[in-house]
């Protein structure tokens, strides 16, 4: 019952409860499409599990589920409290289910040099190196089980690679590299599920033992990767390089051929997102052959009229769209594009609505039952989140005009085209500002970047991508085996060209963006359930979703940065000045680690910049600072005679074993050997280290570090004894160079 006029009942509990509750069940058609967000939730807290649980623990609590489905079934009565528990759990059952079919064998050591015999299963250009993924039959050096059975190593693009060769290369091998620091990105993660087991480089030129022989019957992956390479030399034949970069990873996806210029000025402005082959591409491929192949048919009065043109057309549409997956090389964004229009197309074909929050539901299973790991991924949220957002943006529009739907005489045909182009103005602005505010939040949190000019970006940039770019690659696509791809390929040249100019521009702008510091994940969860709310709910009931997305905004700046952060191999040390700035002891060493520590530190400068700033006072074997009160020292010379007397911190790029003892914390070698990249935070005389070890936890694709010599087939040589000052030790017979 209502309130009484001039009451302040409403402000009580019970009524907030009373009118929530009717809110709720006003959305009961709605209720059904939290169930993927509850199993990308227990996907999510499967992986974000500290040690790994035991198939039985897991299989107990996926019996208790299957339970309470049965009661609820049994029982005729959908209880939506209990199914979204039932679902959350098949989630992380799905998830340890993806992880119990892997068998990745990972390499435990940093080998020296090896020789590896295999063939190449995959190779990406960056820039002017091979990215090289090998399936192994042997390693020259290593013992027997030892080494893992699918390395990439990167290697100069001089280098004859080619894609299904046997080569034999010598190599130095790494175990998969860990977080840059506690709590960051996992990159050993995502190699595990592709089924690498270590990282590396060349060391000599490959001899080709075997190419795949042209008269051979190839296997269906080394026809696509050969129609790729021949389509990528048939590109740059007709475009200059840089234009060609883009102009081939808008076709094929191999995007090393891009200039970082062009690259840093598309995330500047907001145009990354045109890099990676997702839903826009596919939508205006499959859109495109849609309308040309109906219109077609519609020339034909009997075929118009007597069959279902619109269905046709559909099928043929989706036979393009899965031969642009394949062609484009099936990455991840593509593949959940790909689901998300093809349940769109079964839709059609069943004669129901096409794009609707169901069809998202649906694709949005599809995807995470076939790759549960994807839900921690930037790439599965900022898809899923911006294409809810847009879909729960178009319902509300449609609302409206329905309640707002005037009769209007028919205007004149100028007037109808100035309209239609407006309207065309409108979307575009309207679908990058609702896109870009919801996928702002997974890029602020993976990233740590936002721009903000994207809008005006978007809507100078989309619509040569829309009406120039993508028709031209797909004219040139069918024209290549006429040889007659120049001339779309030349007008394809001209859109990217023109692309690239609002990019440049934009990202020139003062304050095009910005990076931002790390927030915590509990904060990004918050903020992320808030836009769910206002997209998955209707009506006044997705106030609360501000209420909530706010609650997770207040969160945000509650996270203390780290004074002190040691990378993985001790190389570089920054510390945190009087300013609040990181300074890094090198700007030369441990260029990307030191890179992503800037970029969570919200600051936009480069590694070098960041070295010249005041905080270490350095020489040759040793860098000294001070922090919170406390003085920190950094030994980079083992060979010189470490004095320590004074210092609270004292950080090694070797092994101290016995030395520097006095100090209240002491991190060497060794223990960045074991635990990973380390973080410092000082509190008055109080210092609180974490590792990244303790934050990625003891999972299958982290690596539990062994000396190398347990896992070479010939032990290393022992070198002569050297006397060092204070102490006498062996120089190899450590394991500091177990683990180089």
């Amino acid at each position: 019952m209502a309130a009484p006029a001039g009451s302040l009942a409403w402000l009580s509990p019970r009524a907030w409860l009373h009118d929530l509750h009717e809110a709720l069940a006003a959305q009961d058609d709605r209720f059904g499409l939290w169930l993927p967000v509850a199993f990308a939730a227990g996907a999510g807290g499967y992986f974000a599990l500290p040690t790994e649980p035991s198939g039985a623990a897991v299989a107990a609590i996926g019996l208790a589920g299957a339970a309470l489905f049965a009661v609820m079934t049994w029982r005729r009565r959908i209880n939506w409290l209990v199914l979204v528990m039932v679902v959350a759990i098949a989630g992380a059952v799905a998830g340890k289910a993806r992880v119990a079919m892997n068998h990745t064998h990972l390499l435990q050591a940093t080998t020296g040099m090896v020789t590896l015999t295999g063939v190449v299963r995959e190779r990406q250009r960056l820039g002017g190196r091979w990215r090289v993924i090998i399936d192994l039959e042997s390693v020259e050096g290593l013992k027997a089980g030892a080494a893992p059975q699918r390395v990439r190593i990167t290697a100069p693009a001089s280098y004859q690679m080619p894609r299904g060769g046997r080569i034999t290369i010598k190599a130095r091998l790494y175990p998969l590299p860990g977080p840059v620091a506690p709590d960051a990105w996992n990159p050993a993660r995502r190699l595990w599920f592709d089924g690498i087991g270590a990282t590396g480089y060349s060391l000599s030129k490959p001899q080709i033992l075997s190419s795949p022989e042209p008269s051979a019957s190839p296997g269906f992956r080394q026809i696509v990767q050969n129609l790729r390479d021949t389509m990528a030399r048939r590109i740059r034949a007709c475009l200059p390089a840089g234009t060609a970069g883009m102009a081939i990873a808008l076709i094929t996806g191999e995007r090393g051929e891009i200039p970082n210029q062009a690259r840093d000025d598309l995330r500047a402005s907001g145009l990354a997102h045109i890099l990676a082959i997702s839903g826009l591409h596919m939508s205006l491929v499959a859109g495109g052959i849609f309308w040309v192949v109906r219109a077609l048919l519609a020339l034909s009065p009997w075929l118009a009229t007597g069959f279902p043109i619109k269905k046709w057309s559909i099928v043929v549409a989706l036979v393009a769209a899965a031969g642009y997956l394949v062609l484009s090389g099936a990455a991840v964004a593509t593949q959940r594009a790909f689901v998300m229009l093809a349940v769109m197309g079964l839709a059609v074909l069943l004669d129901r609505p096409a794009i609707s929050m169901r069809n998202l539901a649906v694709a949005a299973f599809a995807v995470m039952i076939l790759s549960p790991e994807v839900v921690a991924g930037a790439s599965f949220q900022m898809s899923f989140l911006a294409v809810a957002s847009l879909i729960a943006f178009y319902e509300s529009v449609c609302a409206w005009r329905q309640t707002h739907n005037r009769e209007a005489a028919a205007p004149s045909a100028l007037r109808q085209a100035a309209r239609w182009a407006g309207l065309f103005v409108l979307a575009t602005a309207a679908t990058t500002l609702v896109a870009g505010t919801s996928t702002a939040l997974p890029a602020a949190f993976h990233f740590h970047r936002v721009s903000f000019y994207s809008l005006l970006a978007n809507v100078l940039g989309l619509p040569v991508i829309s009406f120039v770019v993508m028709p031209a690659a797909v004219v040139s696509v069918f024209a290549m085996p006429f040889g007659l791809e120049a001339a779309p390929l030349w007008l394809m040249g001209k859109g990217i060209v023109a692309v690239l100019w609002v990019a440049g521009h934009v990202a020139a702008m003062p304050g095009s963006s910005r990076f931002l510091p790390a927030f915590p994940a509990t904060a990004a969860i918050i903020m992320a359930a808030g836009i769910l709310w206002i997209a998955l709910w209707r009506g006044r009931l997705r106030t609360l979703g501000i209420v909530v997305f706010a609650s997770g905004l207040a969160l945000a700046p509650w996270q203390t940065p780290p004074d002190v952060l040691i990378d993985r191999y001790a190389s570089v040390v920054a510390l945190r000045n009087a300013d609040g700035q990181l300074v890094p002891t090198s700007g030369r060493k441990a260029r990307y680690a030191t890179g992503q520590w800037l970029m969570a530190d919200g600051d936009a400068t480069t590694p070098a910049n960041a070295a010249r700033r005041t905080g270490w006072t350095c020489d040759k074997s040793r860098c000294t600072g001070a922090i919170g009160g406390q003085r920190l020292l950094y030994l980079m010379d083992e060979q010189a005679a470490p004095d320590c007397a004074g210092y609270q911190i004292v950080i090694a790029a070797y092994p101290l074993r016995r030395l520097c003892g006095d100090a209240a914390t002491r991190i060497d070698r060794f223990d960045v050997w074991r635990n990973g990249a380390h973080a410092v935070y000082v509190t008055g005389s109080k210092t609180r280290v974490e590792t990244a070890r303790q934050s990625a936890g003891d999972r299958p694709w982290n690596v539990t570090p062994v000396a190398r010599a347990s896992i070479l087939a010939t032990p290393p040589t022992p070198a002569v004894t050297k006397a060092t000052p204070k102490r006498t030790q062996s120089v190899v017979d450590t394991p500091k160079k177990a683990v180089q």
